[in-house]
């Protein structure tokens, strides 16, 4: 049986490296010379390679004869490079033409993250929520260290450098987890947060009951006394930042600057001499990240940081006529906000989803399930925020999406009582699938044969049934 935690090398020999707990590894290791195609078998969210820093800022390396680019991460002790990717894969054929060691990193499936009302900073009101480590953490081995704090004047802005495609966003921070702590061979992710396209923020480092943002990291250069760390999910030397990105990122920063009592247009004493106190990774050390999209913006972000913590008179709030409805019927929304220039809003499984709606205007909901409202303030560059999940209960009969599907894929209900059961069934009524956990109203559909079958959910006492096409 292999250990949790291991490390699996295929060179002349097999060595096991464990924590300590009995579960499959979740890091393989393949080192060859150049020209060489790994066949891999086990399933696996991310990559790592460790190769000759001449290679330049990012390599090139072939997943199943697709070109894939890895961007270098400029705090690894040694040259190391790292992506995670858009899915899951369920196996592939890894080719490099130079010599590599290649790590194949699996975080599993990703847990189920608890719903919260994820109101973030506006005005005056500098607090935010943000996911903790024992929510999208679970199922890997916690870190087990004793823990450093510092006093922080330098908040570092930094970037995954990953897939801008992938919504996975739980998945990434457990890839980026494992890569720092069984690749790179860290105590712990090397971030103190990490802030999602869609604008939610993780806690990063886990201070094991010490403040979240005075914990030591790993992540400016080798000198990280003195800062904090917030790394943007996404690879933006290609990407902009979303404005739920940018809102959350001027969240955090304002948070502590002001806690702190520092000024966002000066400049503070570190080991490199007097710096910024927001910067990107890049005034470190030679390093393409945070992205020259994100570092552009570097100036005009110490410029809202500063307009925010200078201003208290825009503030964010909305109302609306209802908040729970049949399929098929609408919702108006009035918003009550005061100070901004103008505003957008995000009305999950609404029609439309996005707009710059005028008062009035009426938002149409046709399918069934639990959704969230975001709406978002920005006057010049400053962009607030107001998020309120699992707001709007949309009443109906049972819905799932996609349909088709292929195996291996999420699959989502939009039905709002407690799912409590789940069974899936061929063409000729036998049994092929169940599962008596539904958690979110989602599934990973099984590798079954492709064609027709009959999804049955069991829901208050009644089963529901849809028929599935799995591709």
């Amino acid at each position: 049986m292999l250990l949790k935690g291991t490390i699996l090398t295929f060179f002349i020999s097999i060595t096991f490296l464990s924590f300590g707990q009995t579960k499959k590894p979740e890091v393989w290791s393949y080192v060859s010379k150049e020209g060489v195609t790994f066949h891999v078998k086990s399933p696996f969210t991310a990559i790592a390679a460790k190769a000759d820093k001449s290679l330049g800022d990012e390599i090139q390396i072939e997943l199943n004869g697709k070109s894939l680019t890895v961007p270098l991460d400029a705090d690894a002790l040694e040259p190391t490079y790292f992506i995670s990717l858009p899915e899951r894969l369920q196996g592939a054929q890894i080719t490099t033409s130079f010599s590599v060691a290649i790590y194949i990193i699996d975080s599993e499936e990703t847990p189920a993250i608890e719903a919260r009302n994820s109101r973030v900073a506006q005005g005056c009101d500098l607090g935010f929520s943000a996911i903790p480590q024992s929510e999208w953490r679970a199922g890997l081995a916690p870190p087990n260290y004793s823990r450093s704090f510092t006093s922080v004047s330098h908040a570092v802005v930094h970037h995954a450098a990953g897939s801008n495609s992938s919504t996975n966003f739980t998945q990434v921070v457990r890839d980026i987890y494992l890569y720092h702590t069984q690749v790179n061979g860290w105590s712990d992710i090397g971030y103190n947060y990490l802030i999602a396209q869609n604008g939610d923020i993780y806690n990063g480092r886990d201070p094991d009951g010490g403040p979240q943002d005075n914990v030591l990291g790993a992540h400016f250069c080798g000198s990280n006394s003195g800062t904090m760390g917030i790394c943007l999910l996404g690879n933006y030397e290609t990407a902009t930042p979303t404005i739920a990105t940018w809102a959350s990122l001027q969240n955090i920063i304002a948070f502590k600057l002001d806690k702190e009592s520092l000024d966002p247009l000066g400049s503070y004493p570190h080991a490199f001499g007097s710096i910024g106190s927001i910067i990107g990774h890049r005034d470190g050390c030679s390093t393409l990240c945070p992205g020259q999209n994100v570092y552009n913006r570097i100036a005009s972000l110490r410029t809202s940081v500063n307009d925010r913590l200078g201003d208290c008179e825009s503030t964010l709030s909305f109302s609306s006529t209802t908040l729970t409805i049949n399929a098929g019927e609408q919702i108006t929304f009035t918003n009550s906000s005061t100070g901004y220039e103008q505003y957008e809003w995000y009305f999950e499984g609404g029609n439309p989803y996005s707009t710059n709606m005028q008062e009035g205007d009426a938002i149409t909901y046709n399918y069934p399930g639990v959704f969230d409202v975001l709406l978002i303030g920005m006057t010049g560059d400053l962009v607030d925020s107001l998020k309120f999940e699992n707001a709007v209960l949309v009443k109906g009969e049972l819905s799932i999406f996609p349909n088709p599907v292929s195996a291996g894929k999420k699959l989502s209900f939009a039905e709002t009582a407690p799912l409590s059961k789940l069974e899936i069934l061929d063409s000729q009524g036998s049994l092929c699938f169940s599962q008596n956990l539904v958690i979110e109203n989602q599934v990973i559909i099984p590798y079954l044969r492709a064609g027709v079958y009959f999804l049955r959910l069991y829901s208050e006492g009644v089963w529901k049934t849809e028929e599935l096409i799995i591709r």
